[in-house]
């Protein structure tokens, strides 16, 4: 099927007495999409108006008849995102979002039509080949420029972008500077709606473009975040600024799925507040994450490691910072013998801090790999011991925080993964976590219907490597295109192989043929691991990162390594995870080892960002797990003799 609904020339559009026809096609495209409804009456009249009012404005003007319209173009895999109509000249791309109903401009009109410019100047394969410049306009066809209302955009956008919202009475000032370029070919044309989405930036890529971009602070912040796709974050992003500006102390609670972007709000909070004049830090528990956030972002003294703030307050010291943001804060200790308290007491009860103080908890539900980490509940607790503080909390969480007097704002959700090229992988995840081989087959079904999901699967490590595909191992694949890619421009692919820490050293050598000898824990080494040291596959000096060394980070290719400490059992036809891990490693989880193993694979099948290889050893102590993900839906890795 075509990801674009219908492509006309302008001459064709000139000829065009009636445009029937041409909504009947774009009628026919949205209903076999396959994941939407029926194309609803309204569209259809919307589609109507767009069609004449385009006629009515570009017919008699001095553009080629040879330009060519694009409708209803689907953003390289993206799920629903697309946009009107798209004009392409040489070096230009036009993209117009009509709106036919009222006259009032929302914020999420804003996001979406200034989004499709960072979607197609960042991910689109041809826009970047070419370094096309891409251009964003909001149709407000049914009025005149004076007739808009604009006055939801305050401090949202700066003047310039408000010339980008266009009424019927000045989409001819465009018109204009179309006529001045030249239109590609109908080859060109071609070539460009069926570009590929290239790979995205990573989240530390994410964060330097966010430390420029938002240095004169929050105001106009829809023109400033050019550098990720704003809409999918917007109105949670818009709700915590909200509330940090009230005048009372409170603490907001943001979750989402994995690969959401909840890092991403994190980095807005603090480099927003930066500009604004607002004293603001980032702690986190993750010492990989802050390693490489502080490295790469030149901020050591702005992001920093939660045991910097026990050190500093724990003799109750007054705190000047006006904003605190804690990632991944379901991890902070339910128990800290030093100060005798569990994190979250400490950092409400103990220390000082000003009156219209805001704490944001950005917490990942089912993301607890260690020992005595306190989860959620170590918050109500806290929470419920310092009722002085005002709490917000997203929808889902209402039942978890029952015993505290909260404020339900479902904006602080994210439900959206921004890591998978957009996929949300997270429904697939937990199905296979469940051992659910039918639902989770089905999933991934679906999934492909939309995108070309790339998971496989192999049975060594060693004929992973040795293994050839086209006269070309994997380790000689994986190195030519990270060439490529870094030698056409500043792209960074990352590939590595990942392995559980919960494994005993000694099997996981035996089941990689003595190819893992180390899997890397030293958080003070992640700004080089992924800088490139985990694209060392040379056998005998790979560098293997764990989940603790990758939560809240990514690869664009992970290599997830099974070790047997985390293996399916098929009892009777149900599929089910079982545990091998040593004496100790039971005794240091004891009750929780449980949900610990389910939340560290959680994290290592949610790092990709392209694809990702399941590495299951040829060992008959691994045979039900390969068959389960076979069931699954999964497909063995091709190789061949070389």
């Amino acid at each position: 099927m075509n990801n674009f609904g219908k492509i006309i020339t302008l001459k064709e559009l000139r000829n065009l007495k009636d445009c029937t026809e041409t909504v009947k096609e774009l009628e026919n495209y949205e209903n076999n999409i396959g994941y939407k409804r029926e194309c609803s009456e309204t569209q259809t009249k919307a589609w109507n108006l767009e069609i004449q009012f385009l006629a009515a404005q570009l017919s008699n003007s001095k553009l080629s008849d040879d330009v060519r319209i694009i409708f209803e173009y689907m953003l390289p895999n993206e799920n629903t995102q697309r946009p009107d109509v798209i004009l392409l000249f040489k070096e230009k791309v036009i993209v117009l979002e009509f709106k036919t109903g009222g006259n009032k401009v929302t914020l999420d009109y804003v996001a979406q039509f200034m989004d499709y410019q960072s979607i197609l100047k960042t991910y689109h394969s041809v826009v970047n080949k070419k370094n096309m410049d891409v251009e964003s306009y909001l149709v407000m066809c049914a009025y005149n420029a004076c007739d808009i209302d604009l006055t939801e955009l305050e401090y949202k956008l700066d003047e310039n972008d408000k010339k980008r919202i266009l009424g019927k009475d000045t989409f001819r000032t465009l018109v204009n500077k179309m006529e001045e370029v030249e239109p590609l070919s109908e080859n060109e044309v071609y070539e460009w709606v069926n570009g590929q989405r290239v790979r995205g930036y990573k989240v530390w890529e994410v964060g330097q473009r966010l430390k420029e971009d938002l240095k004169d602070g929050t105001k106009n912040i829809y023109s400033k975040i050019s550098s990720i796709p704003y809409q999918y974050l917007h109105t949670t992003q818009d709700k915590i600024f909200d509330l940090v500006k009230k005048d009372e102390k409170n603490i907001i609670f943001v979750s989402g799925v994995p690969g959401a972007g909840k890092t991403m709000i994190g980095l807005i909070t603090l480099f927003g507040c930066h500009g604004e004049h607002m004293n603001a830090r980032y702690y986190t528990g993750n010492g990989a994450l802050q390693n490489v956030l502080s490295k790469t972002l030149s901020e050591k003294s702005e992001i920093q490691m939660l045991s910097s703030f026990r050190t500093n307050y724990e003799n109750s010291n007054f705190c000047e910072e006006r904003v605190l943001i804690f990632d991944e804060a379901q991890r902070f200790w339910k128990e800290n013998y030093k100060i005798k308290c569990p994190d979250p007491e400490l950092i409400l009860k103990k220390v000082n801090y000003p009156e219209n103080a805001s704490i944001i908890c950005l917490i990942g539900d089912g993301q607890r790999p260690g020992h005595g980490e306190g989860g959620i509940e170590a918050w109500v607790d806290a929470l419920k011991k310092n009722p002085s503080w005002k709490v917000y909390v997203p929808g889902n969480y209402i039942e978890t925080f029952k015993d505290v007097k909260v404020e339900k704002v479902d904006e602080l959700f994210l439900d959206t993964s921004l890591r998978n090229h957009f996929i949300d992988l997270s429904n697939w995840v937990e199905l296979v976590l469940a051992g659910d081989a039918v639902g989770a087959k089905n999933e991934l079904t679906r999934l492909k219907k939309e995108v070309n999901v790339k998971i496989k699967i192999v049975r060594s490590l060693s004929k992973l490597y040795e293994g050839y595909y086209k006269g070309e191992s994997i380790v000689q694949k994986l190195k030519k295109k990270r060439d490529e890619m870094t030698k056409d421009s500043n792209d960074n692919y990352l590939y590595g192989v990942l392995c559980s820490s919960k494994n005993e050293p000694s099997r996981v050598e035996n089941l990689s043929g003595g190819m893992i000898q180390n899997i890397v824990s030293d958080h003070r080494l992640a700004n080089e691991w992924y800088n490139g040291d985990c694209c060392n596959l040379d056998t005998g000096n790979i560098k293997i990162g764990s989940e603790m060394f990758t939560q809240g980070l990514e690869l664009d290719l992970p290599i997830l390594f099974f070790g047997g400490d985390y293996y399916i059992e098929n009892k009777n036809g149900k599929y089910q995870w079982a545990i091998n891990v040593s004496t100790s490693i039971q005794r240091k989880y004891g009750k929780e080892l449980s949900s610990i193993m389910q939340d560290t694979y959680r994290i290592l099948l949610t790092r990709a960002t392209e694809e990702m290889i399941l590495v299951i050893p040829e060992d008959p102590s691994l045979d039900q797990t390969y068959d389960f993900f076979k069931a699954v839906g999964l497909e063995d890795y091709k190789m061949e003799n070389k």
